[in-house]
Formats: structure tokens, sequence, C-alpha cells
């Protein structure tokens, strides 16, 4: 599972990661469709949802990926439990903040 904003980053992704299914999440609709051809090129799902309120069970997830977009969260606490809820045991956390977007 991974923050997608227009889907820049899923073809790589999918060829590294090489995941058995690739989900990309984003609030925002518009930009799920601006990204629905390197969606399509990596076969993810589109889904759009709050990175704090994920749409999916408990420990279900093996990885979560977050490129620049904390600074966009309503609350970093609230994305960090969730990710907690939503990652099965030893299920990996990555994420990266831009210092020039904003983060803190």
């Amino acid at each position: 599972m991974q923050g997608t904003g227009i889907g820049t980053q899923d073809p790589l992704i999918a060829e590294v990661v090489r995941p058995r299914r690739l989900v990309a999440v984003n609030i925002t609709e518009w930009q799920l469709m601006a990204g629905r051809e390197r969606l399509r090129e990596a076969a993810a799902a589109a889904v759009a949802g709050d990175a704090a309120r994920l749409p999916v069970a408990d420990a279900t997830i093996d990885g979560i990926i977050s490129v620049e977009a904390a600074f966009h969260f309503r609350s970093r606490k609230a994305f960090f439990e969730e990710s907690y809820r939503v990652l099965r045991p030893g299920g990996v956390l990555s994420i990266s903040i831009s210092l020039s977007s904003g983060g803190q």
C-alpha cells in the first residue's frame, strides 16, 4: 500500500518491489484520475482514502510507502497509529519527507 499522488513512483515500485498486489491510496480522486495511466502500468489498484483512516482490515498489509506526503496528513499521529493497525506483524513502514515541502 502506498500514497500515490499522481502515480509517478508506482511503475518503479511495481518493478523494483514486485508486490503481489499494489494498492495506491490518495485522499483526492482527481489525483487518482490524473495518475491512471501510471497506475495501470503498475497494475495498481486505485483507492480513495484517508491515510489516517485506511480502508483496510487490521493486520492485512505487508508494507506501506509514504513519499513526501506526511505534511498533508490531518494528523501524523493518526497516520502512524493507522499504519500500526493495518500492518501485519513484521510489516514495513517506509516514509520520507521533504523539508523543502514544509515537512517538520
